[in-house]
């Protein structure tokens, strides 16, 4: 739903309403709000804006234009505040103008990291990375792969107890020690998760359905896979980075979680958790007698 945008009279304030989009997938809990959020905006406007603030203040920034002498960022008549309405909950907050400027700037130097040349560094580094999440992410599927077979045993055996199961693995991508985020004590304080050394993570879901013979067929699509997914040659651009092959990790971290190119250089540690969910189940008949209990399996 496109936001609504009144022009400022005397009333001195610009109005934007929108419903809430959340981030570009369910399965990424960071995406580019939160990393402007966290390494693009002033720390003393963290408390100010929260990420989701981030994506209206965009939508701002392509509609304001329309009441602007030249400039995104200078109205015909500059307003003091700015009024955010989000419908889904119903809340009207209102934001200093001047902290909107600064939300803008922040969104705009992070437009330009995202699009800027790489350095001979720079380049090296995410090719280096995209070589080692190709080879890591296929030992993570084979792991994957062990726990569901111990799964699956523990579900065929005679005392059986669970009905389904669930994998899960959540990746996080931690900054370097030397970084000047790392231990930014007065930056982590206003961060919506209060830890800015975690540059993102990613929540990857196995099927229970998924098999080594799955994992084996060329056409096989996901985490391991042998597939290209590189989406960026479009680009026009001659840098290596943007013609070489894609593994699905570094897909997902460049296109789906928000993270620069240029800032790849930044990883210093990635921590692999696998969440594993027991989940049991029973019908129960309390219609005799005695009570009948049969245990339910998902999975045969």
């Amino acid at each position: 739903m496109k936001p609504e945008l009144q022009k400022p009279v005397a009333t001195q304030k610009i109005r934007v309403s929108t419903k809430y989009r959340g981030n570009c997938h369910s399965s990424y809990q960071y995406d580019y709000n939160n990393f402007i959020h966290k390494y693009f905006l002033a720390p003393e406007d963290k408390a100010k804006l929260c990420p989701s603030d981030i994506s209206v203040l965009s939508i701002l920034a392509d509609r304001l234009a329309e009441f602007c002498d030249g400039s995104c960022t200078t109205p015909h008549v500059a307003p003091s505040f700015a009024t955010i309405y989000y419908k889904d909950v119903k809340l009207e907050k209102q934001v200093d103008w001047e902290v909107v400027q600064r939300g803008l700037s922040a969104i705009e130097a992070y437009d330009q990291d995202c699009s800027a040349e790489l350095t001979l560094e720079e380049t090296r580094a995410a090719l280096n990375l995209n070589d080692w999440l190709r080879n890591h992410e296929k030992t993570l599927l084979a792991r994957m792969l062990a726990i569901k077979q111990q799964l699956q045993q523990e579900m065929r055996s005679d005392a059986a107890f669970l009905a389904d199961y669930e994998i899960n693995l959540m990746l996080d991508f931690y900054l370097r020690e030397d970084d000047p985020f790392f231990e930014d004590e007065l930056s982590s304080r206003d961060d919506w998760d209060m830890e800015t050394a975690r540059m993102c993570y990613m929540k990857c879901f196995v099927a229970s359905n998924l098999t080594k013979a799955d994992v084996d067929d060329p056409d096989y699509f996901g985490l391991g896979d042998n597939q290209d997914h590189n989406d960026m040659r479009n680009c026009n651009l001659d840098n290596p980075v943007y013609q070489s092959k894609h593994c699905w990790l570094f897909h997902e971290l460049v296109s789906h979680c928000g993270v620069p190119i240029k800032h790849l250089i930044r990883i210093g540690a990635v921590w692999a958790d696998f969440q594993v969910i027991h989940q049991h189940a029973v019908t129960i008949d309390l219609s005799g007698e005695r009570i009948e209990v049969n245990q339910i399996r998902v999975h045969e």
